[in-house]
């Protein structure tokens, strides 16, 4: 009975509540009801602090919006509070991390015809997903949202599971009343000709379209709701110049790879000399890497630096390799050399060891090898012989004679490996070089000429970004000039570089 009673007076509450909600929705649709149309503008007057750490960058703009017949509107100037969100130009927001007015309040000016304008200036913190998989050829994209945000009312939907069981349900729906944004015309947002903009990256404004925003609302403690908001775009483009990358990374690095190309020019008997040069090197390539990676942050993917260092370290690992090989060549030289001259400083076992394995070698019947701990009187009587005297004559003209081919042998295969790093190491650098750089600089120009469409809706191009992308392609051009002029001069470098090692002796 005290369960009846509870609930009777419970259904009376929300029948009650639901009567006031559902009049003042009544009385506000009288006026709201249809869809409302804001034409803004965007001027950017200053870009700043891309900070690659945090995925921002720093923006200055001046946003003008333009209504007709807006609601509450009194004809003359008047000042509104940007926390007031009954007029309807607070209800258009730039989404951003950090969006800031630069006044205390916003001036709006509403003229006989019933058109409303205001113009604000905002200082914003946006977030832009960086990639730098192509660094330091990459070529961001990031987007400036300006969101209309519309108005919503709650209803009660009261429905019976059983007899004993009520279930209220507090749901968010949003009216019919909406606001939608348009770009003045097809140049309602620019770059100011004044504009400050970062030095180290060019900017150009790609496009600006209309797009659709979802949010989400909460309607009570453990429900929430979707909405569709309308919204204008603007998509920036932010590149790296090609000449700035090359001389600052490209450049440095590729001038200490090639330093150790020269360690095969050194005498090959000067090994300290060649390891000081290929380490010298080392730690100058080191610095320069450390100086390309110290730009941008960690990441989990490879990116456009990283290939380039590998590249360099597989040929210097290359001229470190050579000099390594080219130095055990020369130690087998200088080992046959000594034996071949029977040098004091061999010792006698490591020498009795090699003549016999080279007497093997060449079929000889050895004959005893005399060592002074271990002759006798019959010994010396046979080393007087004539004929024996003969025969180790014979003997050790033979292993001479064996030892001074093997020397040579391994004397003329330094050489050659020299010779061969001096041609080989310096044009399959190049090549690479040639390779890399014509491959980021194609990528560059596709990701430059590419529309940054993300989903399909109709776009705004303007006479501006027309003239800025055909600004870009002059700059392309360029690039493909100096590229081809790169090859021409690897080209005569690399005839050049033929013509000395011809010339040269092994």
């Amino acid at each position: 009975m005290n369960s009846r009673v509870l609930l009777l007076h419970y259904l009376q509450t929300v029948i009650t509540y639901g009567y006031l909600v559902g009049n003042e929705d009544r009385q506000r649709n009288k006026v709201n009801l249809g869809k409302t149309e804001v034409l803004a503008g965007l001027e950017i007057h200053e870009i700043s602090d891309l900070d690659y750490e945090r995925s921002t960058y720093k923006i200055s703009v001046t946003m003008e919006l333009v209504a007709q017949d807006v609601e509450n509107a009194i004809q003359g100037t008047y000042s509104y509070r940007f926390d007031n969100t009954k007029h309807l130009f607070n209800l258009i927001q730039i989404l951003g991390k950090q969006v800031r007015p630069q006044e205390q309040s916003r001036l709006v000016r509403t003229n006989v015809d019933g058109y409303s304008s205001s113009i604000s200036r905002f200082n914003a913190e946006l977030v832009c997903p960086y990639n730098f998989q192509r660094y330091p050829f990459d070529v961001q994209r990031c987007s400036i949202m300006i969101v209309a945000s519309s108005h919503f009312f709650y209803f009660i939907n009261q429905t019976s599971e059983a007899m004993s069981t009520v279930t209220l349900s507090f749901i968010a729906h949003y009216a019919d009343w909406i606001l939608t944004l348009s770009w003045f015309n097809t140049s309602a947002a620019i770059i100011a000709p004044e504009a400050v903009l970062p030095p180290n990256v060019y900017v150009s404004l790609v496009s600006a379209t209309q797009c659709q925003h979802k949010a989400m609302f909460s309607a009570s403690r453990h429900t929430s709701s979707f909405a569709n908001f309308g919204c204008l775009e603007v998509t920036l483009q932010f590149s790296r110049s090609l000449t700035l990358s090359a001389i600052r990374y490209i450049i440095p690095s590729s001038v200490f790879v090639i330093a150790t190309f020269f360690s095969p020019y050194i005498d090959r008997t000067n090994l300290q000399t060649r390891f000081i040069l290929i380490g010298f090197s080392s730690i100058l390539f080191s610095i320069s890497v450390l100086n390309m990676k110290s730009e941008i942050p960690s990441t989990v993917y490879f990116t456009g630096t990283d290939v380039w260092i590998c590249l360099c370290s597989i040929f210097i690992f290359l001229a470190f390799i050579e000099v390594i090989a080219v130095n055990i060549l020369m130690n087998f030289f200088d080992k046959r050399l000594k034996l071949s001259t029977k040098d004091n400083s061999l010792r006698m076992e490591s020498q009795y060891r090699h003549e016999r394995n080279a007497s093997k070698k060449e079929q000889y019947n050895t004959l005893r090898i005399s060592l002074p701990d271990t002759e006798s009187a019959d010994g010396r009587r046979l080393d007087n012989d004539p004929m024996t005297l003969s025969r180790r004559s014979d003997y050790a003209v033979v292993i001479s004679n064996y030892f001074h081919r093997q020397a040579d042998f391994y004397s003329i295969t330094a050489a050659r490996v020299d010779l061969v790093a001096r041609i080989i190491l310096p044009i399959a650098f190049f090549i690479t070089l040639l390779i890399y750089v014509v491959l980021f600089i194609a990528v560059k120009i596709e990701l430059s000429s590419v529309r940054g469409d993300r989903s399909v809706r109709p776009r705004v191009l303007s006479d501006g970004q027309l003239h800025q992308e055909t600004g870009n392609w002059g700059s392309n051009y360029s690039n493909i000039l100096m590229c081809l002029a790169t090859f021409r001069v690897f080209g005569t470098l690399t005839y050049c570089l033929l013509k000395v090692n011809h010339r040269l002796k092994i």
